[in-house]
């Protein structure tokens, strides 16, 4: 298994403080060949893409994400806003994205509350932070909720 570190050499705008944990270990399993969620270190690292910004791509929101402030109080196609630095689109704003993660690290249920990241259309600029991170049942639905896959390659 491939074991992925969140220590001191992260800066807070890469881990956020509620992921500075010395030699936290995330265990995935490589042998999965289909798609998965990213987990949200994954997440966050994607999202900040090497940069210190508030937002995935910038410090000014509109640039890059949807919000309460400018959506029309609905969700808007992809890539009609900026980028971040590695070309992810979407990553603040528009609908919060479930991750693999539980909410509380030591809940082993199926059924337990899953992390959700980058803020939705409904929310206030604020919400829409790389670092800002909430949670939901899985079994909870709304239109301010969707997901983003990854996969090993």
């Amino acid at each position: 298994r491939r074991h992925t570190r969140c220590s001191r050499d992260w800066s807070s705008d890469v881990c956020s403080s509620d992921l500075k944990q010395e030699n936290y270990v995330v265990e995935t399993n490589e042998k999965s060949k289909g798609f998965r969620l990213p987990t949200e270190w994954e997440w966050e690292y994607a999202a900040k893409a090497g940069t210190d910004f508030k937002y995935s791509g910038s410090n000014t929101v509109d640039e890059v994400g949807w919000y309460g402030g400018n959506s029309g109080k609905t969700t808007q196609p992809i890539k009609q806003k900026n980028p971040n630095a590695w070309g992810f689109y979407d990553m603040s704003g528009n609908v919060w994205e479930w991750c693999e993660n539980t909410y509380d690290p030591n809940a082993e249920s199926v059924s337990a509350a899953r992390v959700n990241r980058g803020g939705s259309w409904s929310n206030l600029a604020s919400n829409l932070r790389s670092a800002l991170r909430i949670n939901y049942s899985p079994s909870f639905r709304n239109s301010y909720l969707g997901f983003r896959v990854c996969r090993y390659i």
